[in-house]
Formats: structure tokens, sequence, C-alpha cells
């Protein structure tokens, strides 16, 4: 499953440890749910174990924090 997420974010090393590898993916993602969430919309975020969600969750309410 590490494999089949590696290659569906574009990564090319294993992460080994808590870090973030942003992608372009990612900041596409980031910006549609920054979007959805300033425009009061619902957002229900799904993927497989390990890819990388609450991460993801973590920066976009750093980001929005930031904004104010």
């Amino acid at each position: 499953m590490l494999t089949e997420v590696m290659h569906y974010y574009g990564l090319r090393c294993e992460p080994v440890d808590m870090g973030f590898f942003e992608t372009e993916h990612h900041e596409l993602l980031l910006r549609d749910l920054r979007a959805a969430i300033q425009n009061g919309r619902l957002i229900a975020l799904t993927a497989v174990i390990g890819s990388g969600k609450t991460l993801l969750m973590r920066r976009l309410r750093e980001s929005l924090e930031k904004e104010g």
C-alpha cells in the first residue's frame, strides 16, 4: 500500500519520519479545501491509511489561522 501512496502523490523517497512531503497535488488540494471552507461548504476527506490526511488537515488549519 505504501508504494501505491508514494506513486499517487509523486513521492520519490519513503517517508521515514513525520515529515510532510508537499507535492503539486497537495498545493492544489489545499487551495480547493481552503476555498470550500471559506464558502461554508461541508467537506469529507477520505483516503487510505498513511496517505497524510491528518498532516494535510494540520497544514490547512495553520494556513487558515495565519490568514485570520
